[in-house]
């Protein structure tokens, strides 16, 4: 565009301004698509079981992308399924690969994490459901307009988005964290951001949502894990190819061994959908307090009963 060219010629400070920010807001912003089209094929391709399930499903394949066409979108190239068909046909090469790509491209997440910041802090504006009521309260009654609207848009705003979106930044901070230590306090105030806003929003704001009783918080943990088994595959890799001898890269590669064996206890020791037999046979029960004040059984944590003083 000619215009933009004339301007930033004439202004280099914001030339240089945009080209930074360019990349990392046209990453943002496609990808905040993705969820829409993702809950489009599973609402009518699948058989869900409901909303919340239909979330947690979102959730563990818009991370997958993200970590695919964020994270490793330099590794990935000029095409998915032919390096996919590369790494299939010379799997060790997966070392070299990433050892080649990810350390050039740290500057681009130095870039990318602070542009969330200000995405995170947008939300706080709840701008999506102030527009509609803006347009819907001179229909009808203030009440009503109210109503239709909430919620807020569930394809990007549901509990499934927004815990890929964040897992996808701690993962950052992990993989990264070696080769570019900047990106750890970047990733610390991405945190902070996010609990300070989505606290106040969930607590006061948006309205109340199902959850599935930990389903999403494992899964995070399951995504968090795997992300650690990247860091492993990128630092064997770099080590490998800059380190002085073969010593430091198979030090780095046998931390895979411990990776795989706490990954596998987490997935098969952890009960967290249902209490395991032997436990029940043990005598073992629930420390909290079970009633039927609502009309059915209720479940109540001990820390968040009342105190009796």
């Amino acid at each position: 565009i000619s215009v933009m060219k004339t301007f930033f010629s004439a202004h280099p400070t914001f030339g240089a301004f945009w080209n930074g920010l360019a990349a990392s807001l046209g990453l943002t912003l496609f990808m905040s698509f993705l969820p829409t089209f993702l809950f489009l094929i599973f609402s009518s391709s699948f058989a869900v079981k409901s909303d919340a399930w239909l979330q947690h499903l979102v959730q563990q394949w818009y991370f997958y992308f993200l970590m695919v066409f964020v994270l490793l979108v330099t590794a990935v190239g000029n095409s998915l399924w032919e390096q996919t068909r590369f790494l299939v046909d010379h799997p060790t090469e997966i070392f070299n690969v990433l050892a080649a790509t990810l350390p050039t491209t740290t500057h681009f997440y130095l870039n990318y994490v602070p542009l969330q910041w200000g995405s995170s802090a947008l939300v706080m504006t709840r701008y999506v459901n102030l527009a509609k009521y803006l347009g819907l309260k001179g229909l009808m009654t203030l009440d009503r307009a109210r109503e239709l609207a909430e919620p807020e848009d569930q394809d990007y705003y549901g509990m499934g988005s927004r815990n890929a979106r964040h897992t996808l930044m701690c993962v950052i901070g992990i993989v990264l964290c070696t080769l570019t230590p900047m990106i750890t306090p970047l990733v610390f105030i991405q945190a902070c951001i996010d609990r300070t806003c989505l606290a106040y929003l969930f607590v006061y704001a948006e309205s109340r949502k199902t959850d599935l009783g930990g389903a999403f918080w494992h899964s995070t943990l399951r995504h968090v894990q795997q992300g650690l088994l990247v860091y492993v595959i990128l630092m064997t890799g770099v080590l490998l190819q800059r380190g002085n001898g073969l010593g430091p890269g198979i030090t780095a590669g046998s931390s895979a061994a411990l990776w795989a064996f706490t990954y596998r206890r987490f997935r098969h020791q952890f009960h967290f959908e249902s209490l395991p037999l032997k436990d029940i046979s043990d005598g073992r029960t629930l420390t909290g307090k079970v009633h039927e004040s609502t009309g059915g059984a209720c479940y109540e944590q001990p820390e968040l009963q009342r105190s009796k003083s």
